[in-house]
This record gives structure tokens, C-alpha cells and sequence, in this order.
């Protein structure tokens, strides 16, 4: 009979280590994300109840499996900028291994600075220089460092 709870454990206790699938809410984000990048998304995306101070984010657990946690409440009021902008930010990080990137690119014509990356630490998404400069923040993505150019 011990032998039979040792294996019964063991069967029960096998399983999927991390069972996230994304949520179909961003699978057109992520296809686009592909079209765009050429770059196959693998990590699930999924919803989450994140402190207030965080749209996103990408976990990487011990065994280097990756998950990207949006938060719920975020999604529900962000325009498709900022949707599109953390999810692209999102998969920076877990799928293209970008880490955050700070640098600032004034924009005399609009008489301020903007982020010269989508990997910004803060979201921007729903300003309307993202839209305008939206091209050049898809091929940073690909080529880190590429400068914002007007």
C-alpha cells in the first residue's frame, strides 16, 4: 500500500510546471507583433491584478520560464496606444531580452523631449507621438539604439 501513495504522488505531482496559456484578448497583439518583428511570440500573456504603479510585466521563474502579467485594470481604460505600446514593451523583455532603456530625444519642432524607445521605462503609449513616431519604435525594438530622428 506505501508503494502505491509514493507513485500515486508522483503521477498526481507530474504535470505542467506552469500552465499559462495567453489570453485571446492579445493574440492580435501578438500576431502583429510577429508580422512586425519577424520574431514568433512563445511567452503567454495573461491578466493580472498588478500594484498600481505597473501596466506590465515579464516574470522569469527559476527554471527560466518566461510569463508576461498585464494588469486588468490597465487594460480596461488604455486606448490601443497604450495597449499596444506595454504589450510590444512586454515582449522587449521576455522575448527579445531587452531591458529597459531611459534615453530621451528632444523634439524641437514639438518643444519637448520624447523616449527614444519603446523600452522606456514609462508607458507613453496613448500620446500622440507615439502614433507619429510609431515606425521608428518597432524597428528600435529590432535594433537597439537606433536614434529618433525628425
Amino acid at each position: 500500500m506505501k508503494s502505491f501513495i509514493v507513485i500515486f504522488t508522483l503521477v498526481v505531482g507530474c504535470g505542467l510546471p506552469h500552465p499559462y496559456t495567453s489570453n485571446p484578448d492579445f493574440d492580435a497583439y501578438k500576431a502583429k507583433f510577429e508580422q512586425e518583428t519577424g520574431v514568433k511570440v512563445t511567452v503567454p500573456i495573461v491578466y493580472d491584478s498588478l500594484d498600481e504603479q505597473t501596466v506590465g510585466l515579464c516574470e522569469t521563474f527559476a527554471d527560466g520560464y518566461k510569463l508576461i502579467r498585464i494588469d486588468v485594470d490597465f487594460w480596461k481604460v488604455m486606448g490601443n496606444g497604450g495597449k499596444e505600446e506595454v504589450i510590444y514593451h512586454e515582449l522587449g523583455h521576455c522575448q527579445l531580452d531587452r531591458d529597459h532603456a531611459d534615453q530621451l530625444t528632444e523634439a524641437p519642432t514639438y518643444g519637448y523631449s520624447i523616449p527614444n524607445s519603446i523600452m522606456y521605462p514609462y508607458i507613453f503609449g496613448d500620446a500622440s507621438f507615439y502614433w507619429m513616431f510609431r515606425e521608428h519604435y518597432v524597428q528600435e525594438l529590432m535594433f537597439p539604439g537606433k536614434r529618433l530622428e525628425f
